[in-house]
């Protein structure tokens, strides 16, 4: 067994036996002790300290004997050469521990070596305090340097990627002739790159022009457009209020009239323009007002109408009245402050059977019936008088408000359009809804650019403005989804969603993806239960959409996308 004896300054590693194999010294500090010797003069003539170093040796040898073994892990043979080495170190050590026990130096008693130090550390004194005073004297340099173009990080690993861009289908367009396929990381950067300032062009923030522009003006590039680099907020919205294409999320909460459903068809269905209220109206000739809150939706008015089986209710634009209508020569009218029911008996001047067609101007100015002949009743919305009438050469079915109340589209039986001017009641356009019969619901956008027209073959075209001046427009788009008679038409508050719905097909509805014109393909899906839908309305910010169906409920589905009420 191997073993060893501590000493100091060294180990002494010995055998079972007790023969000595070899001897190693663990010099601590020697260099350092030598190196505080020369610069602070505190070494001395070998000669004086040498009967003190001898002395020294023998008492550490004594001690050295008195020390437990240890085992030699390495178990290998010193050679001669290693003895050399470890008396040598021995020898460096003696001299080090010779310099501490030395004569101690006074400050100051070497000035030569001093003044070196302070040189050295300090340098020459006034031209010392002249460098650090220049530093601050320097015009400090503002703004990145853009003629250096050197990115701001750099992948070293790419020039030892290869990616074969002749394997993938979607790489290949990078390729810039048939025997390129195999390249590196830092080219296929490139390459990316440059198809993408092919695509989209060169981002305005990366051009140097507008940058250096920045730089002039305000010394730097860190001003109101990297505000938004500089929040912490996140860049992008989150998925769940992203409205793209191809896919809606949809929820469907608690009927809107769970409280008190409808005992027949629910005709008519509004939200309130500002308060969260839905009202459903039908033929049980009752008017229901429900709380919206998605949960329990609680009843807050109910008001019953003898003798008019509603087919048309709406709340007025200033949220103080509903107005409700059937196919009757009379109308009614409900003051939401105090809960009184007003009729309208008549329309002077007019022999009218049905008034059940109705829709509000936006500016509170008219309301809008549908009369016999073709014409158009115009009522002030206020005296609940006839004030004009608007004549077309068809039968009119359907009517709509531009949201700035200045335009009045309307539509009927032999599948034209009519565009008024509301300002002078003179119709300024009519154009040929193409392949069209007979229209039976039309819409128009909140910005007034598209315009929405359904037929009873189930075909929604939908136009841009330029059926504003042109007789016979082209659709942008035409939907074929629904193959029966289009009996609503709704878009929402801005414009980004369309409701189309007939009554004849159970869950025949369908969401149209305003900004690419196509059909969300999830909803609704075949375990959807709407019935068949006869009324449909989006709220004010769009956040829900209630739809009124035959059995007298009214679903109420929430679309996450918006959060407004």
């Amino acid at each position: 067994m191997l073993s060893s004896r501590k000493a100091a300054g060294g180990v002494y590693h010995e055998d079972a036996h007790g023969s000595k194999r070899a001897k190693r010294w663990e010099v601590r500090d020697a260099e350092e002790d030598e190196l505080e010797d020369d610069v602070l003069g505190g070494a001395s003539d070998d000669e004086d300290e040498r009967p003190h170093a001898e002395k020294k040796n023998a008492g550490m040898g004594e001690e050295a004997e008195e020390d437990m073994f240890v085992e030699d892990v390495e178990g290998r043979d010193h050679t001669a050469d290693d003895e050399d080495s470890s008396e040598h170190e021995e020898d460096n050590h003696k001299k080090g521990k010779k310099g501490k026990k030395g004569k101690k130096h006074v400050l100051g008693a070497n000035d030569a070596k001093l003044k070196s130090l302070e040189t050295a550390v300090f340098g020459h004194g006034e031209d010392a305090i002249k460098d650090v005073i220049s530093i601050y004297d320097k015009e400090p340099v503002r703004g990145p340097v853009l003629d250096d173009k050197v990115p701001a990080w750099v992948d070293e690993d790419d020039e030892e990627v290869s990616v074969d861009i002749g394997a993938q289908a979607r790489l290949r367009k990078l390729r810039d002739d048939a025997d390129d396929e195999v390249v590196s990381g830092s080219r296929l950067e490139s390459k990316l790159r440059r198809q993408f300032e092919k695509l989209h062009g060169r981002p305005a923030w990366a051009q140097e022009d507008l940058r250096t522009a920045a730089i002039e003006e305000h010394g730097d590039v860190d001003g109101d457009d990297t505000a938004l680099l500089r929040s912490t907020k996140p860049l992008l919205a989150s998925s769940r209020s992203r409205l793209i294409r191809g896919v809606v999320d949809i929820s469907r909460l608690a009927d809107a009239n769970q409280a008190k459903r409808s005992s027949a068809v629910v005709q008519a269905v509004h939200f309130h323009p500002s308060a969260p209220a839905i009202l459903t109206a039908g033929l049980d000739k009752t008017l229901r007002i429900f709380q919206v809150d998605g949960r329990r939706n609680k009843l807050m008015s109910s008001t019953f109408v003898r003798n008019l089986p509603m087919y048309s209710a709406a709340f007025s634009p200033d949220g103080t009245e509903v107005i409700m209508s059937g196919r009757r020569p009379f109308f009614y009218s409900f003051d939401l402050e105090t809960g009184s029911v007003t009729c309208t008996p008549y329309l002077a001047g007019r022999k009218e059977q049905s008034l059940e067609r109705m829709c509000l101007s936006p500016d509170n100015q008219f309301i809008t019936f549908t009369g016999r002949d073709g014409h158009m009743l115009l009522v002030s919305r206020k005296t609940k008088q006839l004030i004009g009438t608007l004549k077309m050469n068809q039968s009119c079915r359907k009517a709509a408000f531009s949201r700035d109340s200045r335009y009045l589209y309307t539509t009927g039986n032999e599948g034209r359009v009519y565009i008024w001017d509301m300002n002078t009641r003179d119709c300024i356009n009519v154009f040929e809804d193409e392949g069209c019969q007979i229209a039976t619901a039309i819409a128009v956008s909140p910005d007034n650019k598209s315009i929405a027209v359904g037929s009873d073959a189930g075909v929604v075209n939908v136009y841009d403005d330029v059926c504003m001046s042109s007789r016979a427009p082209k659709p942008r788009k035409s939907f074929l989804n629904l193959t029966t008679t289009i009996d609503n038409l709704s878009f929402n508050h801005d414009g980004s969603v369309l409701c189309m719905s007939s009554r004849m097909r159970r869950n025949a509805i369908r969401l149209v993806h305003m900004p690419s014109l196509t059909v969300f393909k999830n909803w609704p899906s075949t375990r959807t239960n709407l019935r068949f839908t006869h009324s449909q309305a989006f709220s004010p910010h769009g956040k829900y959409l209630a739809l009124g169906n035959d059995g007298g409920q009214v679903p109420l589905l929430r679309l996450n996308h918006f959060a407004q009420y």
